[in-house]
């Protein structure tokens, strides 16, 4: 399902050099004080994702969880699927009295709009409101936007897994023109710890800190290009712990490289809002561990 996003059993095959990487995530839904209910999400590479989820709609049950016995599947890996697998609490909640709904998002990078599946439950039941048409195949080198609407409280705690493969050479990226944003996941098993890292490669070998003020002194081997013109680059997450949005730049001015914020640490299992408004970031390629 095609729309806009306002902020600024069939499992993927496994390729033989993979590595085996897994992470816990807690996709909480509360209903009272600070939102928690949006969920910034990356995963594995190569996911290890199941066919939990039918798209089809009725008369075929949504989710696996819903209906064990009577869930067949629709025979390929989408949004639908990873809707399913997140939202774990989902059998276990009372009865609506009003709309509830689980959403997943990815950015659509050749015309910036968004693509989303959202499964709805009501009084009248449960369903996909659409078929997304998103096929996650790998690589997933993307991320997700998650949120969750429900009437009581829960925790959705779920493990996600998956691997990666080492020979993935890296993602690349669209003209700001075309579009200045992306979802960038990063590698479960990256060197990669900060903000810095993401702007501007490994720490300690791609760049130094000679004069201790806790940013890199050059900029030559991450996304953010070595170009005096390079404008700004902003990197955001919500955090649902904290409620907090969290935004690390990196900018130049006059040929001086400056970082107006503090890094930005980076969490497995997390996605990233990446904006830039001039020119082409260069190819993220991730080294790991």
């Amino acid at each position: 399902m095609r729309g806009s996003f306002i902020v600024v059993a069939c499992s993927l095959s496994v390729a033989a050099a993979a590595q085996p990487v897994s992470v816990d995530l807690e996709l909480t839904a509360e209903v009272e004080g600070p939102s928690r209910n949006f969920h910034f999400i990356g995963l594995p590479l190569i996911p290890d994702l199941e066919d939990v989820g039918d798209e089809r709609g009725f008369p075929h049950p949504p989710c696996r969880s819903l209906d064990p016995a009577g869930f067949e599947g629709d025979g390929v890996i989408t949004l639908g699927d990873l809707v399913c697998t997140l939202w774990s609490d989902l059998p276990t909640l009372p009865d609506p009295t009003g709309g509830e709904y689980f959403s997943v998002q990815v950015i659509n990078e050749d015309d910036c709009s968004f693509t989303a599946q959202v499964l709805a439950r009501s009084v009248l039941g449960t369903v996909f409101v659409a078929a997304s048409g998103q096929v996650l195949e790998p690589p997933v080198d993307y991320g997700f936007l998650a949120q969750v609407t429900q009437a009581t409280p829960s925790r959705n705690a779920v493990t996600l897994f998956g691997d990666h493969d080492p020979s993935y050479p890296g993602r690349s990226f669209p003209d700001a023109e075309d579009c200045g944003r992306s979802l960038i996941s990063i590698p479960y098993d990256s060197l990669y710890r900060s903000s810095h890292d993401i702007f501007c490669g490994v720490e300690g070998v791609d760049w130094d800190d000679g004069d201790g003020d806790g940013n890199p002194d050059s900029c030559e081997v991450g996304i953010y290009p070595d170009d005096p013109a390079a404008g700004p680059y902003v990197l955001m997450v919500y955090r649902s712990d904290s409620a907090l949005w969290e935004v690390a730049v990196v900018t130049r001015w006059n040929g001086i490289l400056l970082f107006p914020t503090p890094p930005l640490e980076l969490r497995r299992g997390e996605a990233y809002l990446l904006q830039w408004s001039t020119g082409r970031p260069n190819d993220l390629v991730v080294p790991t561990e």
